[in-house]
């Protein structure tokens, strides 16, 4: 029984090594496999996968840093003539890992003398026969990712999406899995623009990017899009064809073939509930990849609606954050929503934003985990002289640090840039 085990494991690894895309059809973990040099071999081709790195021996080689590694390795790729059957193999091994369990509770049957005991072990050989493979993953895996961290360089925190903007990302850490954040600003101060801006360098990143638009339609942001990407104004496209220059037009069409070739979605609905994110959600992860990173930009939580009654406005703003802190968890993914801030700001003589401000504030200060105020001094004062920046406030950071950011906020193209590249 050992001896298939073994040599389903060295089929499985060299499946991988033949065709290294059918490692996205395995719900197997590491600790599933008996011997360790396996187990190390698959974790290493775990991250690779996730990090979007080549497998193959070279870079597994590297990676596990093994004397003997080279020769076993070399081995495992001529195991198989075909990646074919792997999810044969994997069955094989999943099915042994479960004989293995049930034979230990038997065993610990037979040695135990103890009513309680025996009851216990029933109850653990019961949950064994039915053991949901996506719970296999267990503390020792997550442990030893992090001590890997100590010593392999990640771009990216934890897989998290960076925001673009470098003191942003410094101060943040970035959007990680599960993340739902917020995006709040007071009518026309710049959020829409600055998701616009959030999505076009995530996109650029391959980061899949769903844009979902209740009040804007889809050629108004792509045309804002076309004018953050190639420094184009905004008030022009009111009449392109008079109010751009030839070389402006040259520009936007570079950059439409620059935006066409992202993975960026814009998706124009109204109404909108959380049951039609979570559905566009699921059909971009269908077409371009469920193992690719993703993440969803909401514009905005005033317009959004669902499909209970509720009393009061409260509740139903409460139900929609926690469905999408809910769909943020599930599917593992930042989710960004933009918010309006109550008009009781206006009223104070210091307008720079609180947690407060959100509307129906208690909810989505509890449900999100990171909340980001845009403040422009100039919009609440109009004599004020614009100085071209954009205070970002994070307020809220439940895994990092709080506290403020100037950007520059290019208002004419609706974009934004880090402060020193502002005259470049």
């Amino acid at each position: 029984m050992i001896g298939a085990k073994f040599e389903a494991e060295k089929a499985l690894l060299g499946s991988i090594l033949l065709d290294p895309a059918v490692i996205t059809q395995l719900k197997i973990v590491p600790d599933n496999l008996t011997e360790g040099f396996h187990r190390s071999c698959y974790r290493v081709m775990q991250q690779l996968n996730q990090a979007g790195e080549v497998i193959d021996v070279v870079s597994l080689y590297n990676r596990m840093n093994s004397p003997d590694g080279l020769i076993q390795l070399t081995e495992l790729a001529g195991s198989v003539p075909t990646a074919k059957h792997i999810l044969h193999y994997e069955k094989i091994i999943l099915e042994r890992c479960q004989e293995e369990k049930m034979m230990h509770y038997a065993q610990k049957y037979v040695s135990s003398a103890d009513t309680r005991d025996f009851e216990e072990l029933v109850a653990q050989a019961q949950h064994v026969q039915g053991f949901a493979i996506d719970e296999q993953r267990n503390v020792q895996d997550d442990l030893i990712d992090i001590f890997d961290s100590l010593y392999t360089e990640q771009d990216e925190y934890e897989g998290a999406i960076q925001f673009g903007f470098k003191e942003l990302d410094k101060l943040t850490g970035g959007a990680k899995k599960g993340d739902f954040i917020i995006i709040g600003a007071r009518p026309s101060v710049g959020k829409t623009a600055f998701a616009l801006n959030l999505a076009l360098l995530m996109a650029k990143k391959e980061i899949l990017t769903d844009v979902f638009s209740i009040e804007m339609t889809r050629k108004s942001l792509l045309r804002r899009l076309i004018s953050a990407e190639g420094n184009l104004p905004t008030h022009a496209w009111y009449n392109p064809t008079q109010m751009f220059s030839n070389k402006q037009k040259e520009i936007a069409g570079m950059s439409v073939g620059t935006i066409s070739d992202k993975p960026i979605f814009i998706n124009e609905m109204n109404p909108l509930t959380t049951e039609d994110v979570e559905r566009q959600i699921i059909q971009t992860k269908k077409i371009h990849g469920e193992n690719k990173r993703h993440v969803a930009i909401i514009d905005y939580l005033g317009l959004m609606e669902t499909k209970k009654q509720f009393m009061n406005e409260t509740l139903k703003i409460a139900d929609i954050t926690k469905s999408l802190k809910r769909l943020a968890k599930k599917h593992n993914m930042p989710i960004i929503l933009l918010s309006q801030l109550s008009r009781t700001l206006m009223s104070r003589q210091d307008k720079r934003p609180m947690l407060s401000d959100l509307r129906d504030s208690g909810a989505i200060e509890q449900d999100a985990d990171m909340i980001i105020f845009l403040h422009r001094e100039d919009y609440y004062d109009r004599e004020a002289e614009s100085d071209g920046t954009m205070d970002v406030i994070v307020a809220k950071n439940r895994e990092g640090a709080t506290g403020d950011i100037k950007l520059a906020f290019i208002k004419e193209y609706s974009k934004f840039v880090n402060l020193e590249m502002r005259c470049e």
